[in-house]
């Protein structure tokens, strides 16, 4: 089943590719692949011929579609054209902006991660569905960027989550690294290894909300 995948996103553009096409990415079976988000359409990326060296398998190249997203969830669709002439649909996908924090000086803590508690495991691991949804965590990170704004810090680049996807360690190692820049007060939990528990998400809000 062919999903739609963001790789990157910003207030004025996002990348994204299909993956888990039902037919090989070249001219053969596919004329090209394009995505939309917010009522905006990419420029089209094109098959190879069939058998040329540049092929991407079961997926296509990365897609930009430039625009203005200043705040909110936005969803990306992304289709494909078949040599029949027809256009299908290839996957959705969302990302989050954060708004302006209402507070110019400091970023609001964030309480996203309150109803967990550092001491206990959660039942859940890294490598399968996370309890934090894919929108809660693009929240955070969103959190740690305005942090690192406050702080005169350059943005960091996160792996944005996906609904539906496993949980990553790479995802939480990012928001500690990004986090540790700023010198937090209240030490960060150890780093996330490959299918261990997920239960350093509030100690990670925790350092976060503890910089003065």
């Amino acid at each position: 089943m062919a999903s739609c995948n963001i790789t990157s996103f910003s207030t004025s553009s996002v990348t994204a590719n299909i993956s888990g096409l039902s037919n090989y990415w070249d001219d053969r079976y596919y004329e090209n692949a394009y995505i939309t988000c917010n009522g905006q359409t990419s420029a089209p990326v094109y098959p190879p011929a069939e058998g040329s060296p540049t092929a991407f398998g079961y997926s296509t190249p990365s897609m930009t579609r430039t625009g203005t997203y200043t705040s909110g969830t936005f969803v990306v669709d992304a289709y494909v054209v078949a040599t029949n002439g027809e256009t299908y649909p290839a996957g959705s996908a969302s990302f989050y902006i954060a708004p302006p924090d209402p507070d110019p000086t400091r970023p609001n803590n964030f309480t996203g991660f309150d109803w967990m508690f550092t001491g206990n495991p959660m039942p859940t691991y890294l490598g399968s569905p996370s309890p934090c949804s894919a929108s809660l965590w693009n929240q955070f990170t969103a959190r740690i960027n305005s942090f690192r704004a406050y702080k005169s810090l350059s943005q960091y680049t996160f792996t944005p989550a996906t609904q539906g996807a496993n949980s990553l360690a790479l995802q939480q190692q990012q928001a500690r690294a990004a986090i540790s820049n700023m010198s937090p007060p209240t030490s960060l939990p150890v780093v996330a290894v490959a299918g261990g528990p997920v239960r350093i998400l509030k100690g990670l809000a925790t350092s976060l909300n503890s910089i003065p």
